[in-house]
């Protein structure tokens, strides 16, 4: 607590940005934990149900499991009967959905990461600028602990600033590489939609009993 006094009122402003980005980041972690799954395990499923023909046990399976990858099968296995051109376009749109909910706050997250350091920077130009004040107005001998007070909060405020920027830096490459892998993974699933839709000769009946159902 000391450090944040000594380095004056950009020193709380510093602080008050990394509580903003530590709730922003809180947030989106459980958020992106929520709607992450086992891919691997999903699809493969999905891809059992669909080599059965049974279309209405893979929307049944996409409807208990909640995740933008889910609901890209679901929308493709819904308009499965679509020209591929029109059912690219669905996966296409809940794509442009899913991902928007997932990067939803993380500019403040980014931010934070770029303010914290130049709110630092500031911090010394003002630290020494009372420095050199305390040098005009001493007409007689300047000593050090004159000058101690500006030269603690330039040299402090780049220290909060650096120890704020860093760790969310780190915090949102973290969350960034999860939402790619989201992104890679809903891109596989649409795969397996659109080829599954290219190989069938028809919808199956389980599937046209589903869509009656919903």
């Amino acid at each position: 607590m000391w450090m944040i006094s000594r380095a004056g009122p950009i020193g709380y402003v510093i602080i008050l940005s990394s509580v903003v980005g530590l709730a922003v980041f809180i947030e989106r972690f459980i958020r992106i934990y929520q709607v992450r799954i086992d891919t691997d395990r999903f699809l493969k499923e999905i891809s059992y149900w669909l080599s059965e023909r049974n279309v209405g046990e893979a929307l049944r399976l996409c409807e208990r499991i909640k995740s933008p990858v889910s609901r890209v099968v679901r929308t493709g296995l819904l308009h499965i009967e679509e020209s591929k051109d029109r059912l690219t376009n669905r996966l296409e749109n809940v794509a442009l959905i899913e991902l928007p909910r997932l990067e939803s706050r993380m500019d403040i997250l980014a931010t934070v990461v770029c303010v914290a350091p130049l709110l630092g920077f500031l911090g010394t130009v003002t630290g020494m600028i009372q420095a050199f004040q305390v040098i005009e107005m001493k007409t007689s001998y300047v000593t050090p602990s004159d000058l101690a007070k500006g030269i603690w909060e330039a040299l402090l405020t780049t220290a909060l600033g650096l120890m704020v920027a860093v760790p969310f830096l780190l915090a949102h490459g973290y969350l960034r590489n999860i939402i790619q892998g989201i992104r890679i993974d809903m891109e596989r699933a649409a795969t397996l939609v659109l080829d599954f839709s290219l190989s069938r000769d028809e919808i199956p009946v389980s599937a046209r009993e589903y869509q009656h159902q919903t």
